[in-house]
């Protein structure tokens, strides 16, 4: 059995800035404060505290992380074919990633990120750097 491939983004609070994986140098996890976590980003310094930085976790597939848009093309009822903008997101009841789509007010929708009528899936940025692409 393979064991699932842990990386991490991590963005920046104070500096708005986007760090990737090659450039977390090392990682803390402690229990006893909350955030639970420090970090130390490549030129940022020294260690950091987590309250000014979010880790953004790997979701296992191919390049996607928590926190990335993406459009959707989606195979709807008979033939019709609707493009969704989604956020990637940990969902609690079923313990994995999905797609959350923004409804009409503040509902939202979710489905899985390998659902089936998942038809096409183009990159459009994330959450922190583009927040316009998600509509609430």
């Amino acid at each position: 059995m393979k064991n699932r491939e842990i990386k991490f983004r991590a963005w920046d609070k104070i500096y708005k800035k986007l760090y990737y994986s090659r450039n977390l140098q090392q990682i803390r996890f402690d229990e006893r404060y909350e955030p639970n976590y420090s970090i130390v980003l490549e030129g940022s310094g020294g260690l950091r505290n987590g309250k000014d930085i979010i880790l953004i976790q790997y979701t296992g597939l191919k390049d996607y992380y928590e926190g990335d848009i993406h459009e959707l093309k989606l195979n709807g009822t008979e033939t019709h074919i609707e493009y969704q903008n989604a956020e990637i997101k940990w969902n609690n009841k079923i313990y994995g990633f999905v797609y959350y789509i923004a409804e009409k007010g503040s509902d939202y929708t979710w489905i899985a990120l390998n659902d089936k009528n998942i038809l096409k899936i183009k990159l459009l940025g994330n959450i922190y750097e583009n927040p316009e692409l998600i509509k609430t």
